[in-house]
């Protein structure tokens, strides 16, 4: 279907289609006075003349104005065509050059509205994929006891369980365990840091003994971080405790941690 322009007052509007152009015109919001363009044609022309618009058609407008400068006595010789072109309006700045011109078109808010729309599925699709990625990090394959390397963020508190060591130096720790699958021939890497409490790792094979601990060689901002590197003998779940150095209530027994193992 074709697009149409219309000029009312030299203020040129569209593209609309014939139907919306025609309800302007049924509702007197378009005049036959008023020039239209559609694609295809030469120039602009009068509403009126358009069958498709006005189907009617028109009547010529009727000299009854005595002021007009056509109607005065003595005028015979004016001309009918410039005479109707004042009445209707087209003289007043629609000369030729205007009338042949082609309307400008103007800027379609479809390409914002499409643009916004792939900016949008694009963010989506990121935050779907930032949750995904959290939920399969962080889902139950990938918890205590998962393959591969994992990283936990915690906290050490009072409440916590006392930790089960043989160690009679350590008697009353509490502590926090993990399980974590290893196997047979892979070297781990278990770090355990913290600023809050000197930190302590202990590690228990499958058959709940005690193959490695350690106390501050992970370093750390105070020195006092854990880290095992430990060659698994077995293929199994793997218990991991998380606890204190000592004891004693004059040093701290609790605060935040992260326990990292790798692979």
């Amino acid at each position: 279907m074709s697009e149409w322009y219309y000029a009312i007052n030299r203020r040129e509007m569209g593209p609309v289609s014939e139907l919306e152009l025609r309800e302007l015109a049924s509702a007197g919001a378009l005049r036959p006075s008023d020039l239209v363009w559609k694609e295809g044609s030469p120039e602009w022309v009068q509403a009126g003349s358009c069958a498709e618009l006005f189907p009617d058609g028109y009547p010529s407008p009727a000299r009854a104005r005595p002021s007009d400068d056509y109607d005065r006595p003595g005028r015979a010789d004016h001309d009918d065509e410039a005479y109707d072109r004042r009445r209707l309006g087209d003289d007043e700045g629609y000369n030729d050059d205007w009338r042949r011109r082609r309307p400008i078109r103007q800027p379609s808010n479809s390409g914002w509205i499409v643009g916004l729309c792939v900016v949008g599925a694009l963010l989506i699709a990121m935050v779907v994929g930032v949750v995904s990625y959290f939920v399969v990090a962080n889902g139950p394959g990938n918890g205590p006891g998962a393959r591969g390397g994992k990283v936990w963020e915690d906290r050490l508190t009072i409440f916590d369980d006392v930790d089960p060591t043989k160690d009679p130096t350590r008697q009353g720790c509490t502590c926090k365990k993990y399980t974590y699958q290893m196997t047979a021939g892979t070297t781990y890497q278990i770090d355990l840091e913290s600023v809050e409490f000197d930190a302590y790792l202990r590690l228990e094979d499958p058959t709940g003994r005690e193959v490695a601990n350690d106390d501050d060689t992970g370093g750390g901002l105070n020195g006092q971080d854990s880290r095992i590197v430990y060659l698994a003998t077995q293929t199994g779940l793997h218990t991991i405790y998380v606890s204190v150095f000592d004891p004693d209530p004059k040093y701290s027994q609790h605060g935040d941690y992260t326990l990292r193992v790798s692979p």
